[in-house]
């Protein structure tokens, strides 16, 4: 549980972080939705699913950088 406070809230644990929390749903609805559809098609397309886990992960990743770059600012 200390782990995933340490991943979603703000340094020193004062604030819940909404780009972390809203990161980790995109990344969690996108897995859904590929094994669902991996459940309802029965087809995999490994170039697509890593397609769109990079361009998540990416604008998660961008995210929480401008974030925390803006609170870091004076």
């Amino acid at each position: 549980m200390k782990l995933l406070k340490d991943l979603l809230y703000t340094k020193g644990n004062n604030a819940l972080d909404i780009a972390r929390l809203a990161s980790l749903f995109s990344v969690l609805a996108f897995w859904g939705g590929v094994f669902w559809l991996l459940y309802i098609k029965g087809t995999f397309s490994p170039t697509e699913t890593g397609a769109g886990c990079a361009a998540i992960m990416a604008g998660a990743a961008g995210w929480i950088y401008a974030r925390q770059k803006q609170e870091s600012a004076p």
